[in-house]
């Protein structure tokens, strides 16, 4: 330092204390949505306004999404690609400071369906007018699905609009003595495929 009209004064030596770095996200704060159909999402909670979260790959250096909050709570990122292997690595950075220590998360398999019961499901076999397949026990945007006995080749799907009963319309008369039925909650897989039997069509007595 130099005053006016001095000569300059002997230099003082003073630490230079280190940036500042974010913890590590707690384990307990990630949710981890491995998702169907829709971008798989990663939830960090108890952030700060402007705290940035990033989210990588296993590998720890392939981004797969990033967000900023907009205020104090929870983050959810929405990622750029679907979910593949295990583990994901999760970092946070506080305004003004250095990017955390990526925190392990584990991630969850995809929800699977479960198979409808047997007893659930009534075909009908009909005469002049369309066949149908009824199912029992629905939830509200469950997926109803009607194969042929090759479980390939689609007969009919239909969406339940409403909690309850579905009834589906075939785009053909059954040709098979069995189909198979399957089932889709909203964001799970496609269930494995039940087999069912089809009665034959209804034959008129004559007369005695």
């Amino acid at each position: 330092m130099t005053n006016a009209n001095s000569k300059e004064s002997p230099v003082t030596e003073a630490e230079v204390a280190a940036e500042a770095t974010t913890p590590a996200p707690a384990v307990g704060t990630i949710t981890v949505a491995n998702n169907v159909g829709i971008a798989d999402t990663v939830t960090v909670k108890d952030l700060a306004i402007k705290d940035v979260v990033k989210v990588y790959a296993e590998d720890g250096k392939t981004l797969l999404g990033s967000a900023v909050a907009l205020k104090a709570g929870d983050v959810i990122v929405s990622l750029k690609a679907q979910l593949t292997g295990d583990k994901v690595q999760v970092s946070v950075m506080n305004a003004n400071s250095l990017e955390s220590e990526k925190t392990e998360a584990t991630i969850v398999a995809e929800k699977e369906t479960a198979a409808p019961e047997v007893n659930t499901i009534t075909v009908a076999n009909n005469v002049g007018i369309a066949d149908t397949v009824t199912l029992t026990g629905l939830a509200l945007k469950d997926t109803v699905k009607i194969y042929k006995v090759d479980g390939i080749t689609l007969l009919g799907t239909a969406v339940a609009s409403k909690e309850g009963e579905l009834v589906i319309s075939l785009k053909q008369q059954f040709v098979e003595s069995t189909i198979k039925v399957s089932l889709t909650n909203t964001n799970s897989n496609e269930s494995e495929k039940v087999e069912v039997t089809v009665e034959k069509e209804a034959v008129t007595q004559l007369p005695e």
